[in-house]
């Protein structure tokens, strides 16, 4: 039996039968390459989070640091810093090495917030009350 190029270009099928297959393709495909966008736009924003909160994390110690820094005062540093970078509801716990805070005597500053806050798209809510937390400690030095 031999085909002629007319037949074989024309396929086994005829053009009807093909009509639908690329909405059904795009059906199937469409919610997996949405999940996996909205997926890479909440971790870029949770790297981007981390990187906020070390930041009001070192700067909130270096605050601390200062020998008229006030717990008041280095938190909201902390705050601010964080809500610059669209970071908000953030938790700021500060420890001394010692009761006598003085020179020498290490701070540390501990800045956190839970992904279900920090996420833009929902896609990282089921993560729940996890919680991405920076810490920084710096030794007073003498004024």
């Amino acid at each position: 039996m031999i085909l002629s190029k007319k037949a074989f270009r024309r396929g086994r099928y005829p053009r009807s039968a093909h009509r639908g297959a690329a909405a059904v393709e795009f059906a199937l495909i469409a919610p997996l390459f949405l999940l996996l966008v909205l997926g890479s736009i909440d971790v870029s924003r949770l790297l981007m989070a981390k990187a906020v909160l070390a930041n009001a994390s070192r700067e909130a110690c270096r605050v601390a640091n200062l020998p008229t820094a006030t717990p008041d005062e280095i938190q909201e540093i902390a705050e601010q810093i964080a809500a610059a970078g669209m970071v908000t509801n953030v938790n700021v716990s500060i420890s001394h090495e010692a009761a006598n805070f003085g020179n020498g005597q290490f701070v540390t500053v501990t800045v956190s917030a839970t992904f279900a806050q920090l996420s833009w798209t929902g896609v990282l809510l089921q993560m729940g009350d996890r919680e991405l937390k920076t810490a920084t400690t710096m030794r007073q030095e003498s004024p």
